[in-house]
């Protein structure tokens, strides 16, 4: 991801820096996930925030908030898809039949 100093402008703009929990005030996707315009893609915000803080993107960006608007670096882990299923079973959000 190449990020110039418009988008890192573009992006803080978006941010409402009130709480703990730095949310996403732009477009979200249908599970409140942030959506941000980068390198002509349309990136996760909260991926954008990652790679922000580390300057690299893991397999997958988990909420240790379990907050999907949440862009606030100190609560977002790297990890695998395994960790993120890990995750969501411990925290009881896994899908369930009807």
């Amino acid at each position: 991801m190449d990020l110039t100093d418009s988008d890192l402008e573009r992006f803080n703009e978006k941010i409402d820096y009130s709480d703990s929990c730095h949310e996403w005030q732009a477009q979200t996707d249908t599970d409140g996930y942030g959506r941000f315009w980068v390198d002509g893609r349309k990136q996760q915000a909260h991926r954008v925030a990652f790679y922000i803080e580390h300057e690299k993107l893991p397999e997958v960006v988990r909420h240790t908030c379990d907050n999907p608007s949440c862009v606030n670096p100190s609560h977002l882990r790297g990890g695998t898809q395994q960790d993120n299923i890990r995750d969501r079973q411990a925290r009881d959000r896994q899908a369930k039949g009807h």
